[in-house]
């Protein structure tokens, strides 16, 4: 019982470091492509003189797009949370070292389960503090996503643990 509710929380903790490294890389994506849109515009408004002249109600849209991307950009969900969510991986597979010190501890029974147990609790109020620090990020729930991840976890504890 005790070897399971402890493999299950490793298991967990490892798909949430793949599943917020996955979404940094995401997130740096968005924001290079946002700001390369932004840059895009700002360098076209000199160089298309003869398009503002020819056609001055599509690039006065275009303008005004761009600036209302400006202005929303820090309200953009993932634009600039990519620093952010990697730092959580970060945090997230230093806990899962811990989870493995502990899984090899009660593995070769160098404690008890009751230590054991405790321990278990102290990591998942750690867990706990990490969502906490990081809760304004917003990771959403993809499907395709979640299931490579589901595989790239399998494979990797499959790979450490057979």
């Amino acid at each position: 019982m005790m070897r399971t509710r402890l493999w299950n929380n490793l298991s967990n903790i490892k798909f949430k470091v793949f599943y917020t490294e996955k979404w940094s890389k995401i997130d740096e994506f968005l924001g290079k492509f946002y700001s390369f849109i932004l840059s895009f515009v700002a360098a076209g408004s000199v160089a298309g003189w003869s398009l503002w002249k020819e056609y001055p109600v599509l690039w006065g849209a275009i303008i005004t797009i761009s600036q209302l991307m400006h202005v929303a950009k820090p309200y953009v969900p993932f634009i600039g949370d990519d620093r952010d969510m990697i730092e959580m991986s970060h945090e997230f597979d230093l806990l899962y070292l811990k989870y493995e010190k502990l899984w090899y501890d009660l593995e070769y029974d160098k404690l008890s389960k009751e230590d054991a147990e405790d321990q278990l609790y102290v990591l998942k109020e750690e867990e706990c503090k990490i969502e906490k620090k990081y809760r304004k990020l917003y990771c959403p729930e993809i499907k395709r996503f979640t299931e490579d991840t589901q595989k790239k976890t399998y494979h990797f504890l499959s790979l450490n643990y057979s």
